[in-house]
């Protein structure tokens, strides 16, 4: 679900992008925030940078298994961690 979630949430960015520079006339550059942007949230989705930590007010549960929650998560940008506070853990960059 995360991938499908945060693919449509990607393609939805890249219409707005593409809107602003074709019919706006902003500047090519937005399309390299767009890809620097998306690449830094894959990377941290995927768990290729950064990591879980547990909280220390978080259940025993979260604390065993808090890595394998990420790719589980139908979220992303400030709302992962948003998910993550509430089953008692943090990003770490």
């Amino acid at each position: 679900m995360q991938s499908m979630n945060v693919g449509l949430c990607e393609a939805a960015d890249l219409a707005e992008t593409m809107t602003r520079i074709l019919r706006r006339h902003a500047p090519l550059e937005l399309l390299q925030q767009y890809n620097e942007h998306w690449r830094e949230e894959w990377q941290r989705l995927l768990g290729i940078k950064g990591a879980l930590r547990p909280l220390q007010s978080g259940r025993q549960w979260s604390k065993e298994r808090g890595g394998q929650v990420l790719p589980c998560l139908s979220a992303s940008g400030d709302n992962v961690g948003t998910l993550l506070n509430s089953i008692g853990l943090e990003w770490q960059p």
